[in-house]
């Protein structure tokens, strides 16, 4: 064995920790994306980025309940 101290585990969770400001997840929550990791966040990072309006991420037509994963 190459290398005996190392131990390899398959019951671990990769838990995930957002620290949000309130007025963006009021808008993450009336936005119409599906996921907060995939869709919103890069979205939202981006548009941060480049000055651009967080508002411009809400659907004028949809308010569904995001998926949290």
């Amino acid at each position: 064995m190459q290398y005996p101290r190392t131990i390899i585990r398959q019951d671990l969770v990769d838990v995930h920790l957002y620290l949000i400001k309130k007025s963006c997840l009021d808008i993450a929550i009336r936005s119409n994306y599906s996921s907060f990791r995939k869709q919103f966040l890069p979205e939202m990072i981006q548009r941060i980025a480049t000055g651009q309006l967080l508002e411009d991420l809400i659907s004028k037509f949809a308010n569904v309940t995001m998926m949290m994963r």
